[in-house]
């Protein structure tokens, strides 16, 4: 098949009957040095994972053949955010973080791309702050039932929670440092009782001093309301920002912005 690129852009892949792809705009798929891109093998994409199909993780290396090679598998992933598949700080060149499902329960795998070494944390990640040592995480699988195609099907952690922290270094303790029922003091105009309540996109600013996130709930309508918030890293200073019902794949500009 034949392809128009830009005189710059050149093909360094092609899929070979597989299909493949890497996560969340929010994400960046190669390693700091340029050499390795991070990616999503599947044997399908006409449907919806439903927690028994697996996706293949791996990695084409720019100075290698250009093929996909293969480092592990995962049971926790979607189409629109994959395993939250990333490189891990603060080198993000040697070892990678991502969400499986094993023993019956959700958990991230930090492997090393080297030794093929994994480091299995019990719980799932979903924004890994930029030092590599810390996570906010909250439940997939509410998420699962409230936005399908953006969690997971399996273990429920805990819906009160809403947003939860822990360490990839030490104890590991989670730790949950924002409550539904404090953002739902600040009620706004189409606060509907009795909704199910979610938050999401859980992410950090460049230092990892603050995360922002979207509060959202469904209205009787069928609609969707969402609130824009700013947190401290440990959740105890929290601002909203934006509460007109609308918002969507905001990106941090700096470290105020």
């Amino acid at each position: 098949m034949n392809y128009l690129l830009h005189k710059q852009a050149k093909i360094i892949f092609q899929t070979e009957g597989k299909h493949h792809f890497f996560g969340y705009y929010d994400k960046c798929p190669w390693s700091k040095d340029g050499r390795f891109l991070l990616v999503h093998e599947t044997d399908f994409i006409d449907h919806l994972p439903d927690g028994k199909e697996t996706a293949r993780i791996g990695f084409i290396d720019l100075k290698g053949d250009g093929r996909f090679q293969k480092l592990a598998e995962t049971r926790a992933w979607n189409w629109q955010q994959g395993s939250m598949l990333q490189w891990l700080g603060p080198d993000f060149n040697s070892k990678i973080i991502f969400n499986d499902f094993r023993d019956g329960k959700f958990v991230s795998v930090i492997l090393d791309i080297s030794t093929k070494e994994e480091n299995i944390i019990q719980f799932p990640i979903y924004a890994v702050h930029p030092s590599g040592q810390s996570v906010l995480s909250l439940d997939f699988s509410l998420l699962d039932e409230v936005r399908e195609g953006y969690g997971y099907k399996g273990e429920v952690i805990n819906p009160d929670d809403c947003i939860y922290s822990f360490n990839l270094e030490g104890d590991f303790k989670k730790k949950a440092i924002i409550f539904n029922f404090n953002i739902l003091r600040n009620k706004p105009i189409d606060y509907v009782d009795n909704a199910k309540y979610w938050v999401d996109h859980l992410t950090f600013n460049p230092s990892g001093s603050h995360f922002a996130f979207f509060h959202r709930w469904q209205l009787k309508s069928g609609g969707l309301y969402s609130r824009l918030y700013v947190a401290s890293n440990d959740g105890e200073i929290m601002v909203r920002l934006l509460d007109t019902g609308m918002a969507s794949h905001f990106s941090w500009f700096n470290n105020e912005e």
